[in-house]
């Protein structure tokens, strides 16, 4: 296997992505942690690396993003357990001086969030790769679906969107990308290449996977995949202007990480 690294320059038309709308040569739809994508769109496309380009051939491609995906499963978690401990501050506070009903019904606040603080700190692990709730992974990640549900409307609700909503993987033309796989020279369609000359045959590097053996793109840089800003799956509410902010807030800190990883692996 070689390890390929350049961006992603279009070898035909370009496609449009299904949430996003955005122009692009590979689009894919996931559903909260999962890996595998559910819909998938992708056309061939050049990969311009330091020695010229290499022809992405993306009938066998995959797509890892699973490790990205955590890291910013982790930030917005981390974002809401903030959230979620000074409001139990402010509560501990208040049952200092509050009485009757009024105190009831803080301590039932109180104890609906130490709910959502144990949903969020096995939502934390499980991206980690670690077991908080559930016995095993897959156990915990069923766990997961189904409290994620009670961290609605308050602090918890941008986690439980991340893991239950659908997101969307986006290559676009521009964007910086490593691929993994074997790479041969190989006749190509005349019409791909500048002219070569007349009875001069048209051959390119090209990447070129199978169902055994796909290629891999196992990282992203200037332009990371990010989840949907644009038609997500039905929601009960609109999100709340510091949920969308804490989710850009994390987006941008993923994308930053992953960036990060890719320039100090050269």
């Amino acid at each position: 296997m070689t390890v390929f690294t350049g961006k992603v320059a279009a070898a035909g038309e370009l496609l449009v992505s299904a949430l996003g709308q955005r122009p692009c040569v590979y689009w894919d739809v996931r559903d909260g942690l999962d890996d595998a994508p559910r819909r998938v769109g992708k056309s061939d496309f050049w990969l311009e690396d330091a020695e010229g380009r290499v022809l992405v051939v993306s009938e066998h491609l995959r797509v890892e993003l699973r490790a990205e995906r955590a890291k910013q499963l982790v930030a917005v978690a981390e974002a809401d357990l903030a959230e979620l401990s000074a409001r139990l501050r402010e509560l501990k506070a208040l049952l200092r001086t509050e009485q009757g009903a009024a105190a009831s019904k803080l301590r039932k606040e109180r104890a609906h969030l130490a709910k959502v603080a144990t949903f969020l700190h096995a939502t934390r692990a499980h991206a980690r790769g670690k077991v908080h709730v559930g016995g095993t992974a897959r156990g915990q990640e069923r766990w997961l679906r189904e409290h994620g549900r009670g961290a609605s409307g308050g602090p918890g609700e941008s986690t439980a969107m991340l893991l239950s909503e659908a997101w969307e993987v986006v290559i676009e033309v521009g964007q910086r990308v490593t691929l993994e796989g074997e790479c041969s020279i190989e006749a190509v369609a005349s019409e791909l290449l500048p002219s070569q000359g007349y009875r001069t045959r048209a051959t390119a590097r090209v990447l070129r996977g199978s169902a055994a053996s796909p290629l891999v793109l196992i990282g992203t840089g200037d332009r990371a995949p990010r989840a949907a800003a644009a038609k997500p799956v039905v929601r009960v509410q609109e999100l709340s202007r510091a949920t969308r902010q804490k989710l850009a807030l994390a987006l941008a800190l993923a994308v930053a990480i992953a960036a990060f990883a890719l320039f100090a692996a050269r």
